[in-house]
């Protein structure tokens, strides 16, 4: 019976040793494998958060900027089809933009813009104007031209440029009837 008792004993006690907190606040694994989880879950949202960091950056980098430059009274008195006004002019202030297009509404029509510069200059009077203009680089000029048929719209006078960045990047310029510019991805 005293050796049964003994073997009931030494058991009570190594269960005892398993249950006491010290051995698993005291173990050094423990606190390894806690660190070790911590520092994972660091370097995961640092990857996260530099990746966001580069997409904007390379997105600055290439973003084309280009707006309306020149006086303009109104949208409403722009007539090129009798030659009483000169054509829009935009301006490209960063980087290349490529696949130029747009529109202007005015007087409740969407008329499409044509586009034209030195690259569609035919001769020393005459320029080619297009639907839409292949490229441009920084610090130059593109004009644009309407024809006075347009599709009827319900929405405010403004002028919208459509272009992208070299890598493909869609972007928008919207100028408001009270020429107001902004512009935004896409």
């Amino acid at each position: 019976m005293t050796e049964q008792l003994s073997i009931i004993i030494l058991k009570l006690n190594e269960i005892n040793g398993y249950l006491k907190p010290q051995n698993i606040f005291f173990n050094l694994s423990f606190y390894s494998t806690i660190i070790l989880a911590i520092t994972l879950v660091v370097l995961i949202w640092y990857t996260v958060e530099t990746h966001k960091l580069a997409v904007q950056s390379e997105d600055a980098n290439l973003r084309p900027i280009i707006l309306r430059g020149g006086y303009l009274k109104s949208l409403e008195e722009l007539d090129y089809i009798s030659g009483i006004s000169d054509p829009l002019k935009f301006v490209v202030l960063q980087n290349i933009a490529t696949d130029i297009s747009g529109y202007l509404i005015r007087g409740g029509k969407k008329h499409k813009l044509l586009f034209g510069g030195d690259i569609t200059r035919i001769n020393e009077t005459t320029t080619s104007y297009l639907p839409e203009f292949g490229w441009i680089s920084s610090g130059n000029s593109v004009f644009a031209i309407f024809k006075d048929d347009g599709e009827d719209t319900n929405l405010e006078n403004q002028i919208i440029i459509n272009y992208r960045d070299i890598q493909g990047g869609k972007y928008i310029t919207i100028e408001d009837k009270l020429f107001k510019q902004k512009a935004y991805k896409q």
